[in-house]
């Protein structure tokens, strides 16, 4: 099971699965009463609107999934859920066990899965974050809106049966004759509900996103926040054609696991390592005063005179840090195997280190004197 949402309407749970069907729930009698199937792939993730008219669902498939919600009325019928009242226009056997109706797909950008959609607080967005650097979000029209494109859309259509002007259009399998309904009464369609608005694209993986929780004032521009893979958290304003980044939580720690950390003679500067950096802290304020590139650092050393450090690598290497330039000085080769510890001998004349691959060595410091320094 992968995801999960309550319809607070007639206590349902909804339910979708790696088994590339959802389900609906009755919480009372702890009974599925629908299976919905037509995935071609697992489905990840799924939401539905604040008004619980529409249902989402979201695949490793390039398609977004739509479905109606119907209300389940004291009659024993179903009937879809609308802003308007109870749709009683429904297909011939729909009963209280057709909770959801597809409605129809709409094609995504990204060929990446889905991993999270959500509606925003007022139901008028969609944020779709794939399996990537990318959000998709999508326009949701209201009826007003929707029933105004469904009209312009089959104004078109019959624009181009006249045009074509031709008794063999419903032979061709092109173009369809319009009925007297449709053209009075136009319904809407998934595409007139539902379109493309954006793409949000971030430097690093996304691994999560929300909504702002609050209802925005204006109904054009929402936020979102963005969760990345390097522990950063970005949050975007977004309007109906363009999206500002507007803050960025970053903190100067370590992006992984740190492994070692080191404090000077003088107790004025920490050192910590982790897989890609070695970072120097002031102890006292907690800032960090400088960062260093390195190898994967699983353990480390001050210098006597606090002004050079030993970095034990995963690789077996010892790096000489220069703390002062903020650079490193020299890799040595120093053991075939990831160096374990390095400790200081008691007179400060060397330092000891150990290894994964079965060695202990003890090594002496020399003061070289290069380019003149």
């Amino acid at each position: 099971v992968t995801d999960l949402i309550f319809l607070e309407s007639g206590k349902k749970l909804i339910s979708c699965s790696k088994d590339k069907f959802v389900r609906v729930w009755d919480i009372d009698t702890q009974h599925c009463m629908q299976i919905i199937g037509g995935h071609q792939s697992e489905v990840w993730s799924l939401d539905v609107n604040p008004g619980e008219k529409y249902m989402v669902t979201g695949s490793a498939d390039q398609e977004l999934r739509f479905y109606k919600i119907q209300s389940e009325p004291q009659d024993g019928r179903s009937h879809l859920a609308t802003e308007d009242g109870p749709n009683n226009n429904l297909e011939s056997g729909t009963n209280k066990w057709q909770i959801l109706k597809q409605f129809g797909e709409i094609k995504r950008q990204s060929k990446d899965r889905v991993v999270t959609v959500r509606f925003n607080k007022v139901g008028n967005l969609i944020a779709c974050q794939v399996a990537g650097k990318t959000v998709e979000l999508f326009r949701v029209l209201d009826d007003d809106e929707a029933k105004r494109k469904a009209k312009k859309r089959v104004q078109r259509k019959k624009e181009k049966l006249l045009n074509k002007k031709t008794k063999e259009l419903g032979e061709s399998g092109d173009v369809t004759l319009l009925s007297k309904d449709e053209v009075a009464s136009p319904v809407p369609v998934v595409s007139d509900v539902f379109r493309f608005l954006q793409t949000l694209q971030t430097k690093k993986k996304i691994c999560s996103l929300s909504f702002c929780p609050a209802a925005p004032k204006n109904p054009f521009l929402e936020t979102v926040a963005l969760s990345l893979n390097n522990n950063m958290i970005e949050v975007y304003s977004i309007q109906t054609d363009s999206s500002t980044k507007v803050h960025t939580v970053y903190l100067p720690g370590h992006r992984s696991d740190i492994r070692s950390v080191a404090l000077s003679s003088d107790s004025t500067m920490l050192m910590s390592t982790s897989h890609d950096s070695v970072k120097i802290w002031n102890p006292s304020s907690g800032s960090c005063l400088r960062t260093i590139e390195s190898g994967y650092g699983l353990c480390s050393l001050f210098v006597p005179g606090n002004r050079f450090a030993l970095i034990g690598t995963k690789s077996g290497t010892l790096e000489v840090i220069d703390i002062g330039s903020s650079s490193r000085t020299e890799l040595i080769e120093a053991h075939t195997d990831a160096v374990r510890s390095l400790v200081s001998l008691p007179n400060k004349s060397g330092f000891i280190t150990s290894s994964a691959d079965h060695d202990v060595k003890f090594w002496d410091y020399q003061i070289v004197e290069r380019d003149g320094h």
